[in-house]
C-alpha cells in the first residue's frame, strides 16, 4: 500500500498539466510548434527555421501513443531538426512523479541530413522530398 506522503505528492503533481492539448491548424495550413532551444551551442528556433514537413501518429491527442512532429532546416547553417510533442508512450514523453509516470512532453531533436531524409520518407510526399533533398535522391 502506498504511503500517505506518496499519495499527497502524486495528487500535487496531478494539478500540473499532464496533457497539453494543442489546436489543429486551419484547413489548408500546416500547424507550427513554437519552440526554441540551445543544444551544444547551436540555437534551434521553429519560428526562424524553414518548416519542411509534418508528421503525426494520427488519432486522438488523448491517446498515449499520440505525437506530432515537424521537420525543420535552420536558415544560417542548414542544420536539420525535429520539433515534436507527444503523450506518454512517445519519444517526447516526460517523466513525472519521480519517474513513476510518463506524461505529455515536447522537445527539439537535432538530426543529420540522412536522418532528415529518413524522416521525410516516412511523412512527406515524393515531390516535397525531391525539393528538399535533391542531392540524396537516386534513380533506380
Amino acid at each position: 500500500m502506498r504511503s500517505l506522503r506518496h499519495l499527497q505528492r502524486l495528487s500535487k503533481n496531478l494539478t500540473k498539466p499532464i496533457f497539453k492539448p494543442t489546436s489543429p491548424a486551419p484547413v489548408g495550413q500546416k500547424r507550427r510548434l513554437k519552440m526554441r532551444k540551445i543544444i551544444n551551442g547551436t540555437r534551434y528556433d521553429t519560428e526562424k527555421a524553414e518548416l519542411l514537413g509534418t508528421g503525426t501518429s494520427g488519432g486522438s491527442q488523448s491517446d498515449f501513443r499520440y505525437f506530432h512532429e515537424e521537420l525543420y532546416k535552420t536558415p544560417r547553417s542548414g542544420k536539420f531538426f525535429i520539433a515534436g510533442e507527444g503523450h506518454g508512450m512517445t519519444r517526447w514523453a516526460r517523466s513525472m512523479d519521480g519517474g513513476n509516470f510518463r506524461g505529455w512532453g515536447e522537445g527539439i531533436l537535432p538530426i543529420s541530413k540522412a536522418e532528415a531524409l529518413e524522416w521525410a520518407e516516412q511523412y512527406m510526399d515524393a515531390d516535397e522530398i525531391e525539393e528538399h533533398f535533391p542531392d540524396l535522391i537516386q534513380d533506380a
